[in-house]
């Protein structure tokens, strides 16, 4: 074998044995060992009115004026929108 092929092998035996000792090693978490503080499981769960603009827009339109958003594409991927 070369350098490099020893090289290779030992790399990917150390991912291995790092993955091994990881996942060894969190394996045991249960949600008894997940401790959450006392005041979360007090938190009464209000409910938060989210104030919704036309079209998605940061900050409201004044009266009397028309709600516009151009939203340009990335590329090829994901195509303009527009409200």
């Amino acid at each position: 074998m070369r350098r490099s092929g020893v090289l290779r092998l030992l790399a990917l035996i150390f991912a291995l044995v790092t993955t091994w000792i990881f996942l060894h090693s969190y394996s045991s978490l249960n949600m008894k060992t997940i401790r959450l503080p006392r005041w979360l499981a007090d938190l009464d769960s209000k409910k938060v009115e989210v104030v919704r603009t036309k079209c998605g827009l940061s900050k409201p339109c004044p009266d009397n004026f028309f709600a516009f958003k151009i939203s340009s594409g990335a590329a090829n991927v994901v195509g303009p929108t527009m409200c």
